[in-house]
């Protein structure tokens, strides 16, 4: 975690909220191996091709316990699908270590 810490992260929320300018946009999330909602973070060079509908913003991590939703996100994937993929599945319990 601690590389992660020290690299560009990216996520996604979605395009149509963005563009509109909205406050509070809520970032789009996947269900990691245990079923839970996960926040997605991509670094840099595995940023996966364009999303219709979806729009790419740097995520500051560690991530600030207000952007845990009340307890709705629970892990944290990074770069699902790849070779560096990894899962973090106590991450906001453990956001400060």
């Amino acid at each position: 975690m601690t590389i992660l810490l020290s690299v560009d992260t990216f996520s996604y929320k979605p395009k149509d909220k963005v563009d509109a300018r909205k406050l509070v946009v809520d970032w789009l999330t996947e269900q990691g191996p245990e079923g839970e909602d996960c926040l997605v973070v991509h670094t840099r060079g595995e940023l996966p091709k364009r999303r219709p509908g979806a729009v790419a913003c740097v995520v500051s991590l560690p991530f600030p316990p207000e952007e845990w939703w009340g307890g709705k996100l629970q892990g944290l994937l990074v770069n699902p699908g790849s070779p560096s993929g990894t899962y973090f599945p106590d991450a906001k319990r453990n956001r400060r270590h």
